[in-house]
């Protein structure tokens, strides 16, 4: 196993020797491309049945997606227990919409405490790369996060196909992963 080395798997530039990077050590990171299943009006919805689609869990630590703005978080001088307030603005309330609501999870009989790491529905999930690097700013300024541009030639044909074939039924974003 490459855990905490430079070794890539599939579709994504990581940046492992880009030197406004360093590799933090922390047991690396992987990309997923999902497509949110937006439509709540059933006789719109990509699917003509129902059923089939993906969830994903909360495995690992969410750095953010391609799509929704971060909050600027000073690392350095903000009080560790800020961070985590911070964080939530972003990408993981939107794709994690249940992480801060233990309490209020939807059939919480059925998937008991893990109700609340489950996403919201996706039409597809696709893992689109590994490493085991971990990418840190060096200026502090946060992990490193895939945007289109990081996908490799091929990583960007396979993301232009999924969203011809889900066009106007729902939206793509490239979630990136730190391994802890």
């Amino acid at each position: 196993m490459d855990r905490r080395s430079k070794s890539v798997r599939g579709y994504v530039n990581f940046p492992v020797d880009n030197p406004e990077y360093k590799n933090s050590g922390e047991g690396g990171m992987y990309v997923q491309l999902v497509v949110s299943d937006a439509q709540k009006d059933f006789d719109k919805r990509w699917m003509i049945c129902s059923g089939s689609n993906a969830l994903i869990t909360m495995a690992e630590s969410l750095i953010g997606d391609d799509v929704h703005l971060e909050p600027k978080i000073d690392y350095v001088n903000t009080p560790l227990d800020k961070w985590r307030e911070l964080e939530l603005q972003g990408a993981e309330n939107f794709h994690f919409p249940r992480i801060e609501k233990e309490e209020e999870t939807s059939n919480k009989a059925a998937w008991g405490f893990m109700g609340r790491y489950l996403s919201c529905e996706y039409l597809a999930v696709v893992n689109l790369g590994s490493t085991g690097w971990s990418g840190w700013r060096v200026d502090n300024s946060g992990h490193w996060k895939c945007t289109y541009q990081d996908l490799t030639p091929e990583g960007q044909a396979l993301y232009d196909k999924i969203k011809e074939l889900y066009q106007g039924f729902g939206d793509l974003y490239l979630l990136t992963w730190l391994d802890t």
